[in-house]
């Protein structure tokens, strides 16, 4: 047992049980949203922010997607390491890949009624 405050740094794998994906899972992920995005020919009403949609259509987000893709970096946390004029957007897109994870109404939860939810 851990008797003094102690941090633990984990890392995907610790919560791939749950259904979240590794950084393998997440690279496509983000891959499938700004490719997707810079397919679209006019602005869309979505959920998807702005930020998004403007940088997958600007240079740089052609050049994130193409960086991305030649496989050198097998996750975003190596790229965003190299690249690091990616790094703002690039950590809002992998907080808005990984929302609909955290989701407390998924069954990935279960709510004891008092506030506390644990996993099954």
């Amino acid at each position: 047992m851990i008797t003094q405050p102690t941090t633990l740094l984990l890392g995907a794998g610790a919560s791939a049980h749950l259904g979240y994906p590794l950084g393998s899972g997440l690279r496509a992920e983000i891959l499938q949203l700004i490719t997707g995005l810079r397919s679209w020919t006019v602005r869309q009403t979505d959920s998807t922010s702005d930020d998004f949609y403007d940088f997958a259509r600007s240079p740089d987000g052609e050049n994130f997607v193409q960086i991305f893709k030649e496989g050198v970096y097998l996750s975003i946390d190596e790229l965003l390491n190299e690249h690091r004029k990616f790094e703002r957007i690039g950590k809002r897109l992998i907080a808005y890949c990984l929302q609909k994870y955290e989701l407390w109404t998924s069954p990935r939860f279960v709510g004891a009624g008092n506030g506390e939810y644990s996993i099954p």
